[in-house]
This record gives C-alpha cells, sequence and structure tokens, in this order.
C-alpha cells in the first residue's frame, strides 16, 4: 500500500492515499494497525500495533473513526492476489480522505436498477462499455454511443434516477477508479481488466447497490485516456458519464425506445431482454416473501438510537415504498450487536 501511495504521489487527488490502516479480524475483534492509535488501547509488536476491539465495533470494508484516529479499515481475510489486496486497501483509503478533498459521502438507493427496464439497460451499458474500454478510434466511439445511449434511455423512464446514480458514482466509484488507477496496471492494462470484469459484475443477483463498483471505474479509465484534468472539475454532484461524453463529443440527447432497441442488437439484447424478464418473475414472487415476513407479517421492530451497521453491497434489494432489504448485514447499536 505505502509503495502505490508514494508511487502515485499525490497526482491523483493532490495528497497521499497511504493513512492510518486498520485490519480487522470480524471473528476474534483482533486488529493490526500500522500506527498507534492516540487512546492507547493498541500496543506496538515487531513493528506493527496490535489489539482487540469491543463488540460494538463497526467493523467492514470502510473508514471510520476510532480511538481518536479516522482509519482505513479493512476486513481479514484480504482478497488471494496481490492486485485486488492493493486495490482494496486503495478504495477504503479513498473513503478516508474524501470529506478532505471535498466529495463526501453518499447513501442513495437506487430502487430503479432492481426493476426490471433498469437492469435490462444497465446490463446493456455493461455491454458496451466492456466493448469500448479496449477498443480505439471509430469502434471505441462507436461503443461509447452505445453505452451512453442506453443510460441516457434508462434515466429517461425514472424520474430523478440520474442524479442518484451520478451521486453514487462518486461516492463508490470513485473509491472503486483509484485502487484501479493507483493499484499497480497502466491505463491500457486496467481497462481490458475492467472490461472483463464488467462481464463478470453482470452475474451479480442485486444491482442497485453494487453497479458504481463497476461504471465507476469503467468511465473514469475511460476519461483519463484524454488525460487527469477532469479530475479536477469534480463535485459532489458530478456526472462521470456526462464528463465523458463531452470529452468524447457525444451528444445521446433523450434516445427513443426503437433506437436503443435496434442499438442493443449488437449487443445480444434479445437474450437480455428474455433473461431478465424470466428473473423479474422470480424477483417480484421474492418480494412479495419480503413484504410478507418484513412488513405485513408479525415483525420485530428494533429502536435505532446509535445505529451503525456494515452489509454486502452485492446483496442489497430495494422493496419499493417500504425501505431496502439487506440479506446478510449486521447491525450495532445500544441494545446489542
Amino acid at each position: 500500500m505505502r509503495w502505490a501511495s508514494e508511487d502515485d504521489g499525490g497526482k491523483l487527488w493532490g495528497r497521499p492515499l497511504y493513512g492510518p490502516t486498520l485490519f480487522f479480524d470480524p471473528a476474534s475483534g483482533a486488529v493490526v494497525a500500522n500506527q498507534a492509535d492516540k487512546e492507547g488501547k493498541l500496543r506496538e509488536q515487531s513493528g506493527v500495533f496490535a489489539g482487540t476491539v469491543p463488540h460494538d465495533f463497526a467493523g467492514a470494508n470502510t473508514a471510520l473513526d476510532w480511538a481518536g484516529v479516522h482509519w482505513t479499515v479493512v476486513l481479514w481475510p484480504l482478497p488471494e492476489t496481490s492486485f485486488r489486496r492493493t486495490c482494496l486497501i486503495l478504495h477504503e483509503s479513498w473513503h478516508r480522505i474524501q470529506e478532505e478533498i471535498g466529495l463526501p459521502a453518499a447513501r442513495v438507493g437506487n430502487e430503479h436498477l432492481a426493476t426490471k427496464d433498469g437492469r435490462i439497460w444497465l446490463l446493456m451499458e455493461y455491454r458496451a462499455l466492456a466493448r469500448a474500454l479496449p477498443a480505439w478510434g471509430p469502434e471505441r466511439k462507436r461503443a461509447l454511443e452505445d453505452a451512453l445511449a442506453f443510460r441516457a434511455y434508462r434515466r429517461s423512464l425514472f424520474p430523478g434516477a440520474a442524479a442518484q446514480e451520478d451521486r453514487m458514482e462518486v461516492h463508490e466509484g470513485l473509491a472503486e477508479y483509484t485502487g484501479f488507477a493507483a493499484g499497480g496496471l497502466d491505463n491500457h492494462e486496467a481497462r481490458y481488466y475492467m472490461a472483463g470484469r464488467l462481464k463478470l459484475a453482470a452475474l451479480k443477483p442485486a444491482l442497485a447497490y453494487a453497479f458504481a463498483y463497476e461504471t465507476g471505474p469503467a468511465y473514469g479509465l475511460l476519461l483519463d485516456m484524454d488525460g487527469p484534468s477532469w479530475r479536477a472539475e469534480l463535485k459532489p454532484g458530478s456526472s462521470l458519464s456526462g464528463l465523458l461524453a463531452a470529452q468524447s463529443g457525444i451528444d445521446s440527447g433523450q434516445p427513443a425506445l426503437a433506437d436503443v432497441q435496434k442499438r442493443s442488437a449488437d449487443y445480444d439484447g434479445a437474450a437480455l431482454i428474455a433473461a431478465e424478464t424470466k428473473r423479474d418473475e422470480e424477483h417480484k414472487a421474492a418480494e412479495a416473501r419480503y413484504r410478507h415476513d418484513l412488513v405485513s407479517g408479525p415483525v420485530l421492530q428494533l429502536p435505532l438510537v446509535q445505529r451503525n451497521f456494515t452489509f454486502d453491497p452485492n446483496a442489497v434489494v430495494p422493496l419499493a415504498g417500504e425501505g431496502t432489504v439487506y440479506l446478510g448485514a449486521k447491525f450495532i447499536d445500544e441494545w446489542a450487536s
């Protein structure tokens, strides 16, 4: 991690990415850090600082304040490959500095990405981005035009979708982009890697929260092909896709259904639509079960006083009008954890 930060030299965000880092084993509560805390809870051992945390420690891959220090927190066990380990730590390190660089955290639902049409046109965008990332010249521009058209059409179906998606891409998308941009691959290598990952990301069961982990780095790496100046323009409400459209001279406007259907033929759109139609039927059945178990049937309500929780972003299901279903989350409050 230190070498990645030193190699970056502050080029990405104007300050070092390396900083206070805490590795946490949720099974035992043990932590190992690269520096001392300010309350004497950690003890130096062989050049690192070790200890245990209380049961109400909201351990997750995140950034948080504990024992007088603002930490990057990373869970054990770490990913197996060195590139994925580096990306993960850089991702969470960006979360540690995001307030300082004027891009604070956000939590927006993007419930529309759990609907059939939301998923179809997001997954079509994934396919076009996967084609654009390793391409050059006319092929790259055609694929970008397709990706931006799929995005624009999807957003036209759901009021407020553009602002919600853009906000999540600035929050989680830029964190994931940081891992790719400073993780040891050059831009060409990172774009090829990201193109392959988009194909795997399409298999995730829930996209409403997880999508920005894919589109954020994809748009960031494409923007980097023409230089780093775009990062200086960023604000919390910035649109990464809007910046890329302007940079590439693309105006997708408000495409009609006939236009995106024609474009989708180059991406096996008919098969995707058929698969998502079947999936939507299964999703509606699951949603009915969630409503029975969590809303209309007998429920246990817990008071949330000082709520803190961790969750898997790939297992988040919006329940329209009611809230969000977290499939495998840990909640911590005054009453228990």
